[in-house]
């Protein structure tokens, strides 16, 4: 599994010590220009996903006119 953490810079020498005492934990700095890629990347992946869904019937699509009505 991976986990991604946006850690404040106060405590992340607390954070960074405590996941590299632990055995079966790699821990690898990324860039913030990486993490955001990565966020960019999750949110395309799950409006795959919903677009799936949509077609499977599994979810209901509102009307465009309903969604421009709500702005």
């Amino acid at each position: 599994m991976k986990l991604l953490l946006d850690i404040h810079s106060d405590n992340l020498s607390m954070v960074m010590d405590f996941l590299k005492n632990l055995t079966d934990v790699k821990v690898e700095k990324i860039t913030d220009k990486d993490a955001d890629l990565l966020t960019e990347i999750k949110e395309i992946k799950q409006a795959f996903q919903h677009a799936e869904m949509l077609s499977l019937g599994k979810l209901e699509a509102k009307p465009i006119e309903n969604l421009l009505n709500d702005l």
